[in-house]
């Protein structure tokens, strides 16, 4: 690991900017299953392309992503872990819980998306600079940025960016 994910990345000692790999996006990273939905295809391609460049950045997973990615078909869920076996996993914090928990009672995310929320909070525990993920139901819906962002400012942190692989290239390109 280059770089240190302490709490609200205090004490960091890399140039690199950080990366929250949630879980929509490592499930993008090795779907292979077949569809004819161009945007799911786009999306495969794109994180895959992402990944290739993935030394960019310092790469990071939590035991929540890890618990996720680990569900489902069997098969499917060891290609995911494969995939991530080798990034550092950010350690768990108690405030991620309360944290999550604010996100949803104040309405910056709906009851259901508990999970979602715990992502949220660990990126902005750890100092994430950004949070890779295509979930825009939930984590990267405009309208909501700013409540999320409300939320954690008032905790005393700095949310990450939430971004897609597509918009994180396009980021470091810039």
């Amino acid at each position: 690991m280059t770089g240190y994910a302490g709490e609200g990345g205090k004490g960091r000692c890399t140039a690199k900017k950080r990366v929250y790999f949630e879980t929509a996006a490592v499930s993008y990273l090795t779907a292979d299953k077949p569809t004819f939905d161009i945007v799911q295809l786009a999306r495969r391609q794109l994180t895959r392309q992402w990944w290739e460049l993935r030394d960019r950045w310092d790469l990071f997973v939590s035991s929540a992503v890890l618990q996720e990615i680990a569900d489902g078909d069997p098969e499917a869920a060891a290609k995911r872990l494969e995939k991530v076996g080798g990034l550092p996993v950010l350690p768990d914090n108690p405030k991620t819980e309360a944290i999550a928990s604010k996100l949803v009672i104040h309405a910056a995310l709906p009851e259901k998306a508990q999970a979602d929320a715990v992502h949220l909070a660990l990126a902005a525990l750890h100092g994430m600079d950004y949070l890779v993920t295509w979930n825009m139901r939930h984590l990267d819906k405009p309208e909501m940025r700013e409540k999320i962002s409300k939320v954690i400012k008032e905790q005393g942190l700095m949310p990450a960016r939430i971004v897609s692989p597509e918009r994180l290239m396009e980021i470091d390109d810039a």
